[in-house]
């Protein structure tokens, strides 16, 4: 409901205009369609999608992302007002896609408007809630009006679904009085509508009349969808107050009004109270008739929005694994970069030992009458040659970090890779159940998510080992930053079914560089959960003296022997990875990040761990920096 409702006469003016619009076709005529569209959003939502799909026609054939942008989210609002879910959640997304590429704010929040209202055909209220509000603040900044009432419309929808009845009013009283600062007409019978529907679920029928009537009191309020909704709330009360003939009346005008704009889910409203009514006034024919009708047209909803779950899912997939290669292209080409770099460095090394080489022959040859020249030489050569030997300790390091780096990608990271793609082609290929479908997404998510941290701790480390670590110590909440970090594996501990205890103590500031101290507490996090088996228990707690603040992360899991806690802070790779009691796949460098991270920061780790029974990892951090 982003666009207001206009009279038969304004969208004639405005076919005028096409029909008399001058040649060559240009951006001025993408936005004329695009205008015409929206005017028939409650008149005709067919004639929409027909003039939405003109505009995107030409608007992509003379180069107009801003025109196209614009015509996606109007097919969006089509379609809802049709009651095609699927279609209109397919084209929001797509709307606000290009929207965030071209940075069109408007268009944004005309494609967060759309999508909250498919959010609702889904019951998912807190999620449209969230929509709206950002749709609000980009409305407000851009300061188009129309698209404010619209989003105020929605927000008391909203918050009434959500069970807020009390803010649903407010929402829906701000935007009445903003609706007659403007004189926007249209949008002051939904907001009334609104209303009536809010009082009506607070059992206040004659609040709910009141406004209902006023709605269709009013010509300039004339609106066929919101006349439909009026007559059929007015007609559900009439019922429920045991009126069944004053109930058929009005739901039959609801009916034909709501048959003119082909809106399904007012059409089966009607039919539902028209069938209610037939049935107490033991009119078992025509119950049976509208009872039939109405099951056609919400066995027709059901199927649209079970299509459009299965369409929305495909859409998060398909911006998961665009982000994925993009991520995949931006490391490839930093590989690319250091090897680069490598390869000059070894090939002016070599240029340079060769001129050194016949430096020091032509020098020996003429030993004994430059003596005093060769001493001096000497020390120079000994200088450049302790020079180039730090260089070659560290172009040896450099090496073997490549070496690593390649080993774990080419070990660790191509297993997960492998199985993504071959799930895929197997989803590609069709054919599989909803519960086969069901399971390999489960499986295609899980996959991501180990692949995604093991990138994360990778490129951490191999930035460490390229640059260093700097630590930029600040005053931070150790237990806030705990809290932060388990929200993120909140999905996976229900998976698990882990018991996680998270003590909190009322002084938990500690004197540390915060990205640190967050690598190092979600390793410890992640190990625990990846090494605690299904219904195991997770405990945080914290301990402290004057100096000192430790936090404590305990786990039932597998425990690690005497052996392997001697290596855990020192190696990295094969050697330590080891599979989790769901087989979750490491690369064994997450504690070498850690103790390296806990060194910069002065903190000192301890591990007390028995096999079989579980283990603790303990990380002590100082209170106050230096000087404090």
């Amino acid at each position: 409901m982003s666009t207001g409702f206009s009279q038969e006469s304004s969208t004639g003016i405005l076919r005028a205009r096409i029909m008399n619009y001058p040649a060559p076709h240009d951006t001025g005529l993408v936005n004329l369609l695009n205008s015409i569209s929206a005017e028939y959003m409650l008149v005709k939502p067919d004639s929409m999608i027909y003039f939405a799909s003109k505009s995107i026609q030409l608007a992509r054939r003379i180069k107009y992302p801003l025109g196209e942008t614009r015509a996606i989210g109007n097919m969006a609002k089509a379609y809802y007002v049709k009651g095609s879910y699927d279609l209109s959640l397919k084209h929001a997304i797509s709307a606000k896609s290009a929207s965030e590429k071209i940075n069109d704010r408007l268009g944004l929040a005309y494609a967060l408007n759309s999508i909250g209202l498919i959010h609702l055909t889904q019951n998912k209220s807190a999620e449209a809630i969230q929509d709206f509000l950002r749709a609000l603040k980009l409305a407000t900044e851009v300061n188009n009006v129309k698209l404010q009432a619209s989003v105020y419309i929605n927000l008391g929808l909203a918050y009434t679904e959500n069970n807020r009845p009390d803010i649903a009013l407010k929402y829906l009283g701000i935007g009445l009085e903003h609706c007659n600062k403007y004189s926007l007409n249209s949008y002051s019978a939904m907001l009334l509508n609104r209303m009536a529907e809010t009082y009506y679920s607070l059992k206040k029928y004659e609040k709910a009349l009141e406004h209902y009537r006023l709605v269709l009191s009013k010509p300039e309020y004339e609106n066929s969808w919101e006349y439909s909704l009026a007559y059929s709330g007015i007609a559900r009360i009439q019922l429920e107050r045991g009126l069944s003939a004053d109930a058929i009346e009005n739901a039959e005008k609801a009916l034909l009004y709501a048959r003119e704009v082909n809106a399904k889910y007012d059409i089966s409203r009607a039919l539902k109270i028209l069938y209610s009514a037939h049935q107490k006034q033991n009119d078992y024919s025509n119950a049976f008739k509208y009872l039939e009708l109405e099951r056609i047209y919400s066995d027709s909803l059901f199927n649209e929005a079970k299509e459009k779950e299965i369409n929305r899912l495909n859409l998060q997939l398909k911006q998961a694994e665009n982000i994925q290669l993009q991520k995949l292209n931006e490391q490839n080409r930093e590989q690319l970069k250091f090897i680069r770099k490598v390869t000059i460095v070894i090939a002016a090394l070599a240029f340079f030992l060769l001129i050194k080489t016949i430096l020091i022959f032509r020098v020996s040859r003429q030993k004994n009458k430059l003596n005093h020249d060769l001493k001096l030489k000497s020390q120079a050569v000994e200088e450049q040659n302790q020079l180039i030997l730090k260089q070659n300790v560290q172009l040896e390091n450099l090496n073997q970090t490549k070496d690593q780096l390649f080993s774990i990608i080419g070990h660790d990271l191509r297993a997960p890779f492998g199985s993504i793609i071959k799930a895929m082609e197997m989803m590609r290929e069709g054919g599989m159940s909803d519960t086969e479908l069901k399971f390999f997404l489960d499986g295609f998510y899980e996959k991501l998510r180990e692949t995604s941290d093991m990138l994360d701790n990778l490129v951490t480390w191999a930035s460490s080992q390229q640059f260093g670590i700097k630590a930029r110590p600040v005053n931070i909440d150790l237990g806030r930053q705990a809290d932060e970090i388990l929200s993120i594996y909140d999905t996976l501990l229900k998976e698990k079914n882990i018991e996680l205890k998270h003590v909190r103590v009322p002084d938990t500031n500690v004197f540390a560089d915060p990205d640190h101290v967050r690598i190092i507490i979600q390793n410890l996090i992640a190990n625990a959960i990846k090494f605690t088996p299904q219904d195991g228990k997770i405990s945080i707690f914290y301990s402290a003296d004057a100096d000192r603040i430790a936090i404590h992360i305990t786990d039932s899991g597998i425990g690690i022997s005497a052996g392997k806690i001697s290596k855990l802070f020192n190696l990295a790779g094969k050697e330590i990875s080891t599979y989790g009691t769901k087989n979750e796949k490491g690369i064994g460098i997450g504690l070498l990040l850690v103790k390296k991270f806990a060194d910069e920061n002065g903190a000192q780790i301890s591990i007390q761990s028995k096999v079989g029974e579980g283990s603790e990892f303990t990380v002590h951090f100082g209170r106050r920096g230096p000087g404090e």
